[in-house]
């Protein structure tokens, strides 16, 4: 780990020089900052480091006191906490003020601190995960609460109406009702569906073989219906490849980002584009235009997130979860993805997948022939 920023506090400088020495052939190019005491560690604008050493005793307090507020500042970073003793009472309650991992120093060697500081990293990996998927939880039980309240009121109000008309004879607004109790129901399949989607991105998953033109063809397979709905023209030149990914992930992906183009349209025709092109370390760069309503400035980032959806005239439902299982998806591909937007002009989204993924390059050609009536590529017409 190259990028590896430790934090060493000890007022004995023989002892902050071993660990330096340790450190820096256990983890070559480590950044290793020392400190004689808690003033020093905590003196100007440091960042968080990854890990830090500290002394059990250091003058005029004991490391106990400097773990807790290091882990209060940086509550992301692993503490192991070393001792010129080898008490286990000491070891006991490093580990209950919060501390990954105790070592007496005359046990400390190049293999023990390497043991240590990986145990600790992945520990920290771990409970940011596990607080990460608390954090959602919460407001995804706050998000499902609140949302699925409207339409179940809908429904039971609707089904009051409905059982009084035919109580009475009155049957004239029957079908009106049945097609508004339909419509609650299709809200409340959509927003269980869309959680459902966001929970399987965090599943094990499986990688495959896959043509990159079949898993966008699958994906404008299950958008047939809008597409046909709203008269969406799709013009793709895209290069084929073999990639190494989750087939229906992936799809998931595209589906998302090109039912959201759809969705956002505002009063024109839907156009979106779909391209791909290769970076210059070898990585995949796929870009799904359109012409829709944009994102403001302030939004462009945070539509990945989690239940974040950028304003608009109320007019379009979603749960605001399909961006964020979005990048879900290319995370765990070891890409990324953002995009680019103007207000009124449409919105971009880029889709970077490392050169690791793609197993098959594409060929030399511009683009590849697709199914008839699917993904054509520009030159010879577009979906409609």
């Amino acid at each position: 780990m190259t990028s590896l920023d430790v934090l060493v506090v000890d007022d004995d400088a023989g002892d902050r020089k071993l660990v330096r020495r340790l450190l820096g052939t256990a983890f070559p190019g480590a950044n290793v900052r020392e400190a004689r005491n808690e003033a020093e560690a905590f003196s100007g604008d440091t960042k968080e480091p990854d890990a830090a050493l500290i002394d059990y005793r250091l003058p005029g307090s004991n490391g106990f006191e400097l773990l807790s507020e290091l882990k209060q500042r940086w509550p992301g970073t692993s503490c192991i906490i070393l001792s010129g003793s080898g008490d286990e009472e000491i070891a006991k309650e490093a580990i209950r003020h919060g501390a990954s991992d105790y070592i007496p120093k005359r046990l400390l060697n190049e293999a023990a601190l390497k043991r240590m500081i990986n145990h600790a990293l992945q520990l920290a990996r771990m409970k940011e995960k596990l607080d990460e998927r608390r954090r959602e939880l919460e407001v995804f039980a706050d998000v499902l609460v609140h949302d699925l309240k409207a339409p179940i009121r809908a429904v039971s109000f609707l089904t009051e109406e409905l059982e009084d008309g035919l109580r009475d004879g009155q049957r004239d607004d029957a079908p009106e009702t049945l097609a508004l109790l339909k419509r609650s129901a299709d809200q409340m399949r959509a927003l269980v569906d869309s959680l459902a989607c966001h929970v399987r991105a965090d599943r094990d998953i499986e990688f495959e073989r896959a043509s990159l033109r079949d898993i966008l063809d699958t994906a404008l397979w299950a958008l047939n219906r809008p597409v046909t709905e709203a008269g969406a023209c799709i013009e793709a030149d895209v290069q084929d490849c073999t990639l190494l990914v989750c087939k229906p992930q992936l799809a998931q992906l595209f589906q998302n980002v090109i039912g959201n183009a759809i969705k956002y349209a505002g009063p024109r025709r839907p156009v979106i584009g779909i391209s791909t092109r290769r970076g210059s370390k070898g990585e995949l760069q796929i870009e799904i235009s359109d012409n829709g309503v944009g994102i403001a400035e302030g939004y462009v980032e945070r539509v990945f997130e989690t239940f974040t959806r950028a304003p608009s005239d109320g007019s379009v439902k979603g749960s605001g979860l399909g961006l964020a299982t979005c990048r879900k998806i290319a995370m765990r591909h070891g890409g990324q993805i953002w995009c680019k937007s103007e207000v009124g002009a449409g919105t971009t989204v880029i889709l970077e997948l490392p050169e690791a993924t793609v197993v098959t390059p594409p060929p030399v050609q511009d683009a590849v022939d697709a199914p008839p009536g699917r993904l054509e590529p520009s030159r010879q017409g577009a979906i409609t």
